[in-house]
């Protein structure tokens, strides 16, 4: 009974390999000439493959086929798999950015090695069928305005804090089923031990320029889920600068390819292998990159500095050259591109202020793709931060910034964060966020013109604590002023008092009062108005971002029991009990959210020179 078990556990994990020629319903095959097809496969075939080891030339190795596996990666889809060998292989194994690499039987291009089993001993690589590849990825659709609609809502915003993660930020940026590379074992750590028997896509090395080690180092475990290897490198992706001409040699099968995500001052580029340039088509890696469908990633030469042998995973180390089109399909069976288009990519510029008075310019671009775009914003600006400052120890953050949207006013961005950590990815995350909510909406056609930021550090932790508040009456008529005085006090013991005049609205109702006092962030909290907010356009959205209290400074708040509700985004206060009975029926359609308490005045203080965090409550009496 042991064994059948164990048997039954490894079945889960290791494809049935059969001969060839058992296989039925086959997954389409190009029949062309200069194509193998896959039906004729036999085991003990021997071929040659070609690959780049270093700088741009192209290395030939050799391979046998064992078998083929029927039903994967996915059904009515095939893999072959095959033995390498010779040269540079025998050292290396597969190693990652070897995804792509085109082999060849008869003189005739059969596929792209693009699977292996991790920790294997030998050589032993998937290849995914050429019939496959230029089926799903033939068509480069041009991308027509932002259609994706994700899980982050306009909470989020309000919930964006000093104490957030590096880790969560990611998981919130990338959801975890848009990951293509999560393995069962990453999944269930239980199962960790027979990570070695599931035939996974080959590793995709990703390369950081300018971004500091401890910024890689947080994000490396979130991008190892998603099938990407994140090492620091020269550089990783290509410069800012106009479209290259291409010529019949450029992308050739065989040359490293890297995809640009982030080009500039900072950059980030994954790394494959073209497998077949069809004109000014190009198919490459063999197995999806992030599987994001219909994309648009700049595509880039590469050259490559060295193909790194590891125990563990040896994986290619290679450069962005020049820009020569852009990737825009990114499918189960490996990424589509076309020379000469253009990808859309967002322009950044942050002008940062260190501890040390010193003020430094980084000019970028990262891509324009809805589920990449905040991510790799968020660590560039934390690279930015990160790479002069300390990541432990007092830390007081100012962060200023704009995201301009075509057809639609600046989004502004003003925010400081202060802590002992986490202070710079709360601060990354106020641009970060918004961008995703932007960029995640479904609205179409939202084209981001570009993010400028300006961030200043210091080595104090300017932090306050809002201990107690007083008002010099408590029973008021209407249009009295009321005088507020809020106590704060600092970490180091001195404390602070703000006098804050406020007048009784003329029309306020008789009877008790609330006076609400906190930091922005709190107080965004409690508000009741954000429960099912929804836009419904894309100008509600902006507007709606552009008021987000900060969490840098004091708001005031008058309130008071609420007979209201939010009805289809629009706060209504003061109903009479028959309009809230027939919004409260189950025969209503209506998007409505009962309010406990309705805002009858608000206001925001100016920033005071520490931040002040907490909230406070007092009743007054409105009696004539």
């Amino acid at each position: 009974m042991k064994h059948l078990c164990l048997a039954l556990l490894l079945s889960m994990f290791v494809p049935a390999v059969v001969p060839a020629q058992s296989l039925t319903q086959s997954a389409p095959s190009t029949k062309s000439s200069t194509y193998f097809p896959v039906e004729d496969v036999r085991t003990g075939m021997r071929g040659y493959g070609v690959t780049t080891f270093v700088g741009s030339k192209l290395e030939r190795f050799d391979f046998e086929i064992l078998g083929v596996v029927e039903g994967q990666p996915n059904p009515r889809q095939r893999i072959i798999l095959a033995r390498l060998s010779g040269g540079t292989v025998d050292k290396t194994r597969v190693f990652a950015g070897m995804s792509g690499s085109p082999v060849y039987l008869d003189g005739r291009l059969l596929g792209a090695v693009a699977y292996t089993f991790a920790f294997a001993t030998e050589p032993i690589a998937g290849i995914t069928p050429i019939g496959q590849m230029v089926s799903q990825l033939r068509d480069i659709p041009q991308p027509s305005g932002t259609q994706t609609r994700g899980d982050l809502t306009f909470r989020d915003l309000v919930a964006t804090r000093s104490s957030a993660s590096p880790a969560d930020s990611l998981k919130r940026l990338v959801a975890p089923e848009s990951i293509s590379g999560l393995s069962a074992a990453a999944a269930a750590p239980s199962l960790s031990a027979y990570a070695g028997q599931s035939l996974r896509p080959i590793a995709t090395p990703i390369a950081f320029g300018g971004v500091p080690q401890s910024v890689i180092d947080m994000f490396a475990p979130e991008f190892e889920r998603m099938g990407l290897m994140a090492v620091a490198a020269p550089g990783g992706g290509s410069a800012v600068e106009p479209m290259s001409p291409t010529t019949p040699d450029t992308l050739k099968p065989g040359s490293s390819v890297v995809v640009s995500l982030v080009r500039g001052d900072y950059s980030a580029g994954a790394s494959g292998t073209v497998t077949e340039r069809d004109g000014d088509r190009i198919f490459a890696f063999g197995h999806p990159f992030l599987s994001l469908g219909a994309t648009a990633m700049p595509m880039s030469e590469s050259e490559v500095i060295v193909v790194v042998p590891n125990l563990n995973n040896s994986f290619k180390f290679a450069t962005a050259t020049r820009t020569v089109g852009s990737i825009g399909q990114d499918r189960s069976s490996g990424i589509g591109g076309q020379l000469g288009r253009a990808p859309k990519m967002i322009p950044v510029r942050v002008n940062f202020k260190n501890s040390k008075g010193e003020t430094n310019q980084f000019v970028y671009e990262v891509i324009g793709d809805p589920a990449l775009a905040p991510l790799f914003l968020n660590i560039t600006l934390l690279s930015t931060v990160l790479g002069s400052e300390r990541q432990i120890g007092d830390q007081t953050i100012d962060v200023r910034g704009t995201i301009r949207l075509a057809g639609q006013p600046e989004i502004s961005l003003e925010n400081r964060f202060a802590g002992s950590s986490n202070a710079a990815v709360a601060a990354a995350l106020s641009i970060g966020t918004p961008l995703q909510l932007l960029l995640s909406s479904g609205f179409r056609d939202i084209n981001v013109d570009g993010v400028d930021v300006t961030i200043s550090a210091s080595e104090d932790r300017n932090i306050g604590t809002l201990t107690r508040v007083r008002v010099d009456q408590t029973r008021v008529g209407r249009g009295d002023t009321v005088e507020l005085q809020a106590f704060a006090r600092t970490d180091d013991g001195v404390e602070y008092v703000e006098r804050i005049p406020i007048v009784i609205p003329r029309d306020a109702p008789l009877g008790k009062l609330a006076i609400l006092i906190g930091d922005g962030a709190t107080i965004a909290q409690s508000d009741e108005s954000f429960a099912g907010f929804a836009p419904t356009n894309l100008s509600q959205l902006v507007r709606a971002i552009n008021k987000l209290k900060k969490n840098d400074r004091l708001y005031v708040k008058l309130v008071r029991a609420s007979g209201g509700a939010v009805v289809e985004n629009q706060a209504m206060t003061a109903l009479p009990p028959s309009v809230l009975s027939r919004l409260e029926s189950p025969r209503s359609t209506n998007a409505v959210t009962l309010l406990q308490t309705a805002t009858i005045f608000e206001k925001e203080l100016p920033p005071a020179r520490f931040i002040v965090t907490g909230q406070q409550v007092i009743q007054i009496n409105v009696v004539r």
